[in-house]
């Protein structure tokens, strides 16, 4: 069964922590740990753009395969080369996903 929060009263009629530029500052001041570990931050999070775009090309190169064989493909490439895409692609991903 689910409890009350805090003062019995329902949820809607609680009031909701007002934002302030204090209490803003005082969340960006978690931005000073970060500081020193910046460009390896910034590093990683490229890192994670590059894996989960090349992630979402594997679908892409899937459905390209089935085009190609079924005849329907706008694209000259053969079900080979693809694969051999895909390969590149699924290498790629370990790569971005390891570093």
């Amino acid at each position: 069964m689910a409890t009350r929060n805090a003062g019995d009263r329902p949820e809607e009629e609680q009031e909701k922590p007002r934002l302030t530029r204090e209490k803003l500052r005082d969340a960006l001041g978690i931005f000073q740990f970060i500081q020193p570990y910046r460009w390896s931050l910034i590093v990683g999070l490229l890192l994670l753009f590059l894996s989960s775009f090349v992630f979402m090309l594997f679908p892409y190169l899937a459905g390209l395969m089935v085009d190609i064989a079924q005849g329907n493909s706008k694209y000259t490439f053969s079900l080979k080369d693809v694969g051999w895409i895909l390969l590149g692609v699924l290498v790629l991903q370990g790569t971005f996903s390891y570093a």
